[in-house]
């Protein structure tokens, strides 16, 4: 409660100091000059990008005669990120704060697999026939890695301070508070040395998270944290030692810097 406490008076403290020179006055977007109400950026980040989706299946492994149920997810490390983010601003207040939609798009060099948690089992949608079952085979494995590169788009409502807020402001710094949804697309392409195929995995290479983003800007140069809001965390018995354990899926991190074009 008390950093929460002291994150809230740094931000007043701020908009006091910064924001209240010029606050005064409502400005709402005007469709006829859109171009003093548009920020275009560039972002990228480095093996620092890394999400898994919520629970997309349940595979069950069989030990004495009992099934245990593991969840199955979609994980990807990203290595390589890079993307372009439109900001429209709809309201201005004065020239040191805004709030504006941004729609964050992206496209990464990346890995991506359907696993469960200890990796020993890699999710395969192929049914399990009748012979394999009475032979003792209660579900089918393929490799985990399905394949690579994902992109995302997003839409996020931020709160703008400060620098880069609005077209006019010249403050040496800013911040961004940011919440909103982000749709993940992964893998691009399939695993093609086993033949995977879209198809196979349907409904299990798109999801949706609730995300949350902090901007810190300095001039034409921004620092971005991103972090989904609703992680969840499943628990299961484990197979082999019998216990409970558990994995947290349908979360999200990802560090990134970008550069203002233009304006």
């Amino acid at each position: 409660m008390k950093h929460h406490i002291t994150a809230i008076g740094l931000v007043i403290v701020l908009l006091f100091l910064g924001v209240g020179d010029g606050i005064g006055q409502t400005y709402l977007f005007n469709p006829k000059h859109p171009q003093s109400a548009i920020r275009h950026e560039l972002n990228f980040s480095l093996f620092s990008h890394f999400t898994r989706s919520p629970q997309l299946a349940t595979i069950h492994k069989v030990k004495s005669g009992l099934a245990y149920p593991e969840p199955i997810f979609n994980r990807v490390f990203g290595i390589a990120t890079a993307g372009y983010e439109p900001r429209l601003r709809m309201i201005e207040w004065g020239n040191s704060a805004s709030l504006s939609l941004d729609i964050p798009l992206n496209v990464s060099l990346s890995l991506v697999d359907i696993t469960n948690k200890t990796r020993e089992v890699q999710y395969s949608p192929v049914p399990v026939t009748d012979a394999e079952f009475n032979s003792g085979i209660y579900f089918n494995t393929r490799e985990g890695d399905i394949g690579i590169f994902h992109s995302e788009i997003g839409a996020l409502l931020s709160l703008n301070l400060l620098q880069g807020s609005t077209l006019e402001n010249t403050k040496g710094f800013g911040l961004t508070f940011s919440a909103g949804v982000n749709r993940v697309m992964a893998p691009l392409f399939m695993n093609f040395l086993y033949g995977y195929k879209r198809t196979d995995y349907k409904g299990m290479l798109a999801w949706n998270l609730a995300v949350a983003r902090f901007g810190l800007h300095f001039r034409g140069v921004a620092f971005n944290y991103m972090i989904g809001v609703n992680p969840t965390n499943i628990y299961f018995t484990d197979v082999n030692s019998n216990t409970s354990t558990s994995v947290f899926v349908n979360n999200y991190n990802r560090f990134s810097i970008s550069f203002r074009l233009g304006q």
